[in-house]
């Protein structure tokens, strides 16, 4: 994994120093995050859930047509599923309806070839590596309080993949861009296996 760090950070030292225009910006917007495997991940029949990213990027063009744009992004990710349960499986209990939200929150640097194929539209794709920093899941049950646990062991700290996109420049200073980021890893410490799939909206701002 290392590497994968050391290859980001090379990159982003070349565009610096060859970049004829370099511009940085913020930006943020939603998540909207799944979780896909095998093992645990499938029998609980995972569904996606709105979440948020939020962090900055430097864009560097190495010629009118080419850039190449490092992010450093707070991402909320993970999944939810639903069971039906009887309070303490007792067979007496009625049939409640019960939800699991699966929170993992990770620093994420993605970086980002782009290619203009018109002067404000461009498409992109690139790696990128998360590190997770927190995990929690929340347990709602029909009638009752909602639970929340942390289980960061449960999952691998690091986290890699690949994203592919597009984006749009509205104006010289804001842009809007959708991306799909595919999970190669498996995040699970048990013998399932879980991959990450993150579909996100943005909304950015050129500095």
């Amino acid at each position: 994994m290392k590497k994968y760090i050391l290859t980001a950070l090379l990159i982003f030292a070349i565009g610096l120093t060859s970049a004829q225009n370099t511009q940085f910006g913020i930006k943020g917007g939603l998540n909207l995050a799944n979780q896909y495997g095998t093992g645990l991940v499938e029998l609980l029949n995972t569904s996606p859930i709105i979440r948020f990213h939020l962090g900055g990027f430097v864009e560097m063009k190495l010629s009118d047509k080419i850039s190449i744009q490092p992010e450093l992004l707070y991402s909320l990710q993970g999944c939810k599923s639903s069971d039906e349960i009887r309070q303490n499986y007792d067979p007496n209990e009625p049939i409640r309806n019960s939800d699991f939200f699966f929170n993992l929150s990770y620093i994420n640097i993605p970086v980002l070839f782009k290619y203009y194929i018109i002067e404000k539209f461009s498409l992109e794709a690139g790696p990128q590596i998360g590190v997770l920093i927190n995990s929690k899941v929340k347990q709602t049950l029909t009638g009752q309080p909602s639970i929340v646990y942390n289980n960061i062991s449960s999952y691998n700290s690091l986290d890699y993949g690949l994203n592919i996109g597009a984006g749009y420049d509205i104006s010289e200073k804001i842009s809007t861009g959708i991306r799909y980021n595919i999970g190669l890893c498996d995040i699970d410490k048990s013998t399932s296996v879980t991959k990450n799939r993150v579909f996100s909206l943005s909304m950015c701002y050129k500095l």
